[in-house]
């Protein structure tokens, strides 16, 4: 009987033993088939980049072509560079300074340049040409031209003292051009000017020696030509284009097939470059700190002194309200305007064709 109640015992225990095991083994295993919040077996809730985001990724490159040698003026760009904007926005941008505005228009024209920093004279005056090009970001908002001349010689004060002196430079300069419409603007007459061609940088040391009555340049270059007329033991007297035309200057552009294919990186672009204007804007030394140690073989002079001229660069009514880089569509028409009346252009071109506020404007609204 005894024996018989511990048979009975032991064949319970093996059988409990048994359901046990098999109910163990039926459990899934969490290693193995990951249960998502959803209940779905086999599928978990990480993101499909979360394990690799850790991991360097690739810069796109981008090639940038300023107007000329690099000024002060062009310190945010060396600002968003240093302090890593581009990078963060995925870019690799490679800053390479220009030989003049047309010339940069042409690099973006045969993509020798994905982004160009230009004049929009010469802009237009590509677009009416056939060039498919267009203005994202506005930069020097304002005419930066002005007219130098010696208190001891011609002393030049307003565009009308300018009838029978002589002006050297380049006969095709956009100043040049530029003081045409200035003087009929002000009721003087500019074919009473007599314009001696000389190279660019001849200007300075002519007019220091008394050979020219003067001399028109950005006047971010006043530096360079009141150091040059202090040696001579003269006094400069200085007027700016801006007191008379309201005009738009240099601006940042691409080419349309940019625009439509890859209208991420411009978006991107504009906002690193934006904050890289309020940090220059902000601390104009450390604009011209990220020049020097960019390029430490440029004069620290004349670099600190034309980074002074960035805050009136930049802004006019329009930026004042809108935004840094806004375009006014007024002050578009009225910068096409003059182009056409004071250079050869020969078709019809709207303001659309010229500048898209798109970018600039995604730029403000997604700044971090």
């Amino acid at each position: 009987m005894n024996r018989r109640i511990v048979t009975l015992i032991l064949a319970c225990i093996l059988v409990l033993t048994m359901v046990f095991a098999s109910a163990c083994q039926s459990t899934p295993k969490e290693d193995t088939e990951p249960v998502n919040q959803n209940g779905d077996v086999g599928t978990d809730d990480k993101k499909p980049d979360e394990d690799n985001k850790d991991l360097p990724k690739e810069l796109e490159k981008v090639v940038v072509v300023l107007n000329f040698t690099v000024e002060g003026d062009h310190s945010p760009w060396f600002v968003a560079k240093e302090k890593g904007y581009f990078e963060e926005e995925g870019l690799d941008v490679d800053i390479q300074r220009g030989y003049g505005s047309g010339d940069t228009v042409q690099k973006v024209m045969t993509g020798g340049a994905d982004i160009g920093f230009a004049d929009m004279v010469p802009i237009i005056m590509a677009i009416d040409d056939g060039a498919d090009v267009k203005c994202f970001m506005g930069g020097n908002m304002r005419e930066p031209s002005a007219l130098y001349s010696a208190a001891e010689d011609a002393n030049i004060k307003s565009p009308k003292d300018m009838e029978g002196k002589t002006i050297g430079g380049p006969p095709a300069d956009v100043s040049i051009v530029l003081l045409e419409a200035v003087m009929e603007k002000a009721g003087a007459d500019f074919s009473k000017v007599e314009i001696i061609n000389m190279d660019a940088a001849t200007r300075i040391p002519m007019l220091a020696s008394g050979q020219i009555d003067s001399a028109a340049s950005f006047y971010e270059k006043e530096v360079l030509f009141e150091k040059a007329l202090k040696e001579a033991g003269k006094t400069l007297v200085t007027w700016r284009f801006d007191e008379y035309i309201d005009k738009y200057s240099c601006a940042s552009f691409t080419s349309n097939d940019t625009i439509e294919n890859r209208p991420e990186m411009i978006q991107k672009f504009t906002r690193a470059l934006i904050k890289g204007y309020n940090d220059a804007l902000e601390d104009e030394n450390y604009g011209a700190d990220a020049i020097m140690r960019a390029h430490p073989e440029f004069d620290p002079d004349y670099i600190y002194a034309s980074a002074r001229a960035l805050e009136d660069l930049v802004w006019d009514e329009t930026t004042r309200e809108k935004g840094i880089g806004v375009f006014s569509p007024e002050k578009i028409q009225t910068t096409l305007d003059i182009t056409e009346e004071y250079w050869e252009v020969e078709n019809d071109i709207s303001p659309d064709q010229i500048y898209t506020n798109e970018f600039v404007e995604w730029a403000h609204q997604n700044l971090e």
